[in-house]
């Protein structure tokens, strides 16, 4: 193992201030919050499923909310790959990060005191091409080995790049590399298969037209006939020093997964008696604003259903700290898989008695609403909005990008609106009761 059993610290960094929260023996397998931080007026709890306490978590405790910080699949495979480390040695994994999603980051306790703004001397910014980005997205390990150098963990799939940019007094955008642990500001995501970043731009905005507060995100042709979809994090807020250097500040989250205490690979389990009412009970219980909360999460619910999302699980859905309490984050990773006769129809989640895609009937929308302890009548109010916006809403923002040069989205935005036509008449039936 990497870090030889030695104490490992987890840190909170925001801006050039860090926080030693708690450590990790890996060896008796223990997570403790620091004294210090406990005793703090500021200190939170990394996790719902971590509540502030002075006891250890065991690992079975602690293991999901820190493995769930690192990306999964064949990006896991590859970032071990570049590390040479065992796939499963998840805290090995953490140890070469600094930019994990959130404020967090998992390093080796050194001996003695420390100062652990030091930890950050090394982090800076360098520009980068479009076709070094271009050439970065090409592979797993090619991702991998770009965020090695950047020391930045995103969870997912899909191959994502962490990258900044900034735009000068002649508004002459840059793009950055963050090396040595630099805060990234932006992801961006090329398609593995044709079509996906151009079909998450459409939902995306078609969501915001619908209501919905969604992650801002645009289209970036890296090379003639390379797309990317590049999307601003929610989790970082971005300013400039009066030297007009790149200052970023990082904000807490957690994905519903690392909240309720599951493993990445649980992320599609139907949760008892169901993930709807699991997810209303977590929301009332802790977020500072719950009945909007539980409202949104039915918004995202319904148009996940309609655009044909059937990734919706429960690590694509997450909550922003603040303070002792949470909020819902905006909305991410709104692909409509339904188009695609390669991907699955099941759902990531029940909607009432159903998870197949067309199994789901007007009846289920009213199960779903009773689970969230919302009305029918406040989910058929919004199902309503939807039904007349959402359909334009992909053809406006279709036209807008093609005035921007992305020559081929108005085909991509009919194929989407054809395909939701026999899910917006299930949601009428439900509207008419």
């Amino acid at each position: 193992m990497a870090h030889d059993n030695k104490m490992l610290g987890v840190l909170l960094i925001n801006g050039e201030h860090v926080t030693l929260a708690g450590t990790i023996d890996p060896q008796i397998k223990h997570f403790c919050y620091e004294k210090a931080y406990l005793e703090s007026m500021k200190g939170t709890a990394l996790s719902l499923s971590l509540p502030l306490t002075n006891r250890p978590y065991e690992e079975p405790e602690f293991k999901p909310y820190f493995e769930g910080l690192l990306p999964e699949g064949e990006a896991r495979h590859a970032l071990a790959a570049q590390l040479g480390a065992r796939e499963e040695d998840y805290l090995t994994l953490l140890c070469g990060i600094l930019d994990c999603i959130g404020d967090i980051a998992v390093v080796e306790l050194p001996e003695g005191e420390k100062n652990w703004e030091d930890l950050l001397s090394l982090a800076h910014y360098e520009p980068i091409s479009l076709s070094d980005i271009s050439c970065s997205l090409t592979s797993s390990e090619r991702v991998a080995q770009a965020s090695l150098a950047s020391r930045l963990s995103l969870t997912g799939t899909q191959h994502k790049l962490g990258l900044a940019r900034m735009f000068d007094d002649k508004k002459t955008l840059t793009w950055l590399r963050p090396l040595d642990g630099a805060a990234s500001t932006h992801i961006l995501k090329a398609g593995q298969i044709t079509r996906i970043p151009e079909l998450e731009m459409l939902a995306l905005s078609a969501a915001r037209s619908c209501g919905i507060k969604v992650a801002s995100a645009e289209l970036i042709e890296l090379q003639p006939g390379n797309i990317a979809i590049c999307v601003e994090r929610f989790d970082r807020q971005i300013s400039k020093d009066a030297n007009k250097k790149l200052t970023v500040l990082r904000r807490h989250q957690e994905d519903f997964s690392q909240a309720l205490r599951l493993s990445s690979g649980s992320k599609y389990a139907e949760l008892e008696p169901s993930s709807a009412k699991v997810i209303a009970e977590l929301l009332k219980q802790h977020s500072a604003r719950p009945l909007d909360d539980i409202r949104m999460f039915a918004h995202i619910a319904l148009f996940n259903y309609l655009i044909g999302n059937c990734d919706n699980h429960l690590k694509n859905f997450s909550l922003i700290h603040e303070g002792k309490w949470v909020r819902l984050s905006p909305a991410y990773d709104l692909v409509p898989t339904a188009i695609f006769p390669r991907f699955s129809r099941e759902m990531g989640m029940n909607i009432g008695t159903h998870r197949n895609i067309d199994e789901i009937n007007s009846r289920d929308f009213s199960l779903f609403a009773n689970e969230l302890s919302i009305s029918p009548n406040l989910l058929r109010k919004l199902a309503k909005k939807m039904i007349h916006t959402l359909p334009s809403a992909i053809m406006v923002e279709a036209y807008k990008q093609e005035a921007l040069g992305f020559e081929t989205l108005s085909y991509d935005a009919e194929d989407l609106v054809d395909d939701l036509q026999t899910r917006l008449h299930v949601l009428e039936s439900f509207v008419e009761g």
